[in-house]
């Protein structure tokens, strides 16, 4: 319609993906929400990821943390890494742990996840053995524990879309190890 929706000042804009466009300007990241006429001007370290309709991830001093599109930090907390789980869990990654942050109530839903090797990564459900507290598990983006993290060994002998879980646990005491297939 020849109107302008956003000056001519910046660096360089991204394409439209989910009514939005990145923005850079002087080594700065911000975001447009096309739809909405939503701006966040450039500010961020990093390029912001949309989380869900009213929460991004934003970079900025060396960490992550969520914003609104009021560009308001959404709760305290900061993280090293920050990975869509649903459209309200987060994997969220400090230091060498991870966890699952719940983003509406900012509380931790699972914690102390030393290790993640996914299984299934498709668009409507993330499947991964993660090790918690020195025992393993499998973790669905879906259903939460499909099989409870308590074995010392867990393996798919299947494929993504159709997995076999190979599971050991070895009970010391006795010099006994339980093998069960899922």
């Amino acid at each position: 319609q020849g109107k302008i929706i956003l000056p001519f000042e910046y660096d360089a804009i991204g394409s439209v993906m989910n009514n939005t466009v990145s923005l850079l300007r002087n080594m700065k990241f911000g975001i447009y929400n096309v739809r909405a006429g939503q701006l966040i001007k450039p500010q961020y370290e990093k390029n912001l990821l949309l989380y869900n309709d009213r929460l991004l991830a934003a970079f900025q001093k060396g960490s992550y943390g969520f914003i609104g599109w009021d560009n308001k930090p959404a709760g305290t907390a900061t993280f090293d890494e920050v990975e869509v789980w649903t459209d309200t869990l987060a994997l969220i990654k400090r230091g060498l742990s991870y966890g699952i942050l719940n983003t509406i109530t900012q509380r931790l839903e699972e914690e102390n996840i030393t290790d993640i090797r996914y299984v299934a990564k498709n668009g409507s459900e993330k499947i991964a053995i993660v090790k918690q507290e020195n025992a393993f598990g499998v973790l669905s983006s879906r259903r939460g524990f499909v099989i409870p993290p308590s074995f010392t060994k867990l393996l798919n002998i299947g494929t993504p879309d159709e997995p076999l879980y190979f599971t050991e646990k070895h009970v010391e005491e006795a010099a006994l190890f339980v093998v069960i297939y899922y």
